[in-house]
């Protein structure tokens, strides 16, 4: 039932913010797979620097029971060749003062990362032995190739049309897909500009 959902929050971002519904783009560079909470395996394996766009639509009217989200669609690069993540949800602002706001997003990702490295015990090949030890030092085994994702951020609108924010996401499988389940914490600052 959850898997269903996400997907139809996914199918329902890609079309709103592809009929010209965008009004926003978010530009960003994360560190990528830091240490943030518990959540997740061991961090550090692919601890490098990121590139995301991200393009947010108008809030959804019809969607007002839930505080009428805002559709995005996004990405996020790698710049040293590690994992990188497509994504799309629903996303949700709350202004704390006149300029200052949160945001919380959810949805899904999909990802070019590992999903599970086969284990070494099985081998007699020392150069395969080692390739796979250094595989699991320095890969993340996502188990599945579709994630679920979570962003927080804390922003400020420094004009009308243009803001800068703290952000923080978090991508894994939840367990739902697949019992590995390593996931990414990724941390932030991303500048906005309205349409």
């Amino acid at each position: 039932m959850f898997i269903r959902f996400l997907s139809a929050v996914i199918a329902v971002s890609c079309f709103l913010v592809s009929q010209a519904y965008a009004n926003e783009i978010r530009l960003g560079v994360l560190q990528h797979d830091v240490e943030i909470s518990s959540l997740g395996g061991q961090k550090g394996k692919e601890a490098s620097m990121s590139v995301s766009a991200e393009f947010v639509g108008q809030p959804i009217e019809a969607l007002s029971f839930i505080r009428s989200p805002r559709p995005y669609v996004g990405g996020l690069l790698n710049v040293n060749d590690e994992t990188s993540f497509a994504n799309a949800g629903l996303s949700w602002r709350g202004k704390v003062t006149k300029r200052s706001f949160v945001d919380y997003a959810i949805g899904m990702a999909v990802h070019n990362g590992a999903l599970i490295i086969p284990s070494p015990n099985n081998e007699t090949d020392p150069e395969v032995i080692s390739n796979i030890v250094n595989r699991k030092a320095n890969e993340i085994e996502f188990g599945s190739r579709f994630l679920i994702r979570n962003a927080f951020s804390i922003g400020y609108n420094l004009t009308e049309e243009t803001s800068v924010e703290l952000v923080w996401e978090h991508m894994s499988n939840g367990a739902f897909f697949d019992d590995v389940n390593e996931g990414i914490d990724n941390i932030g600052i991303r500048y906005g500009r309205k349409f």
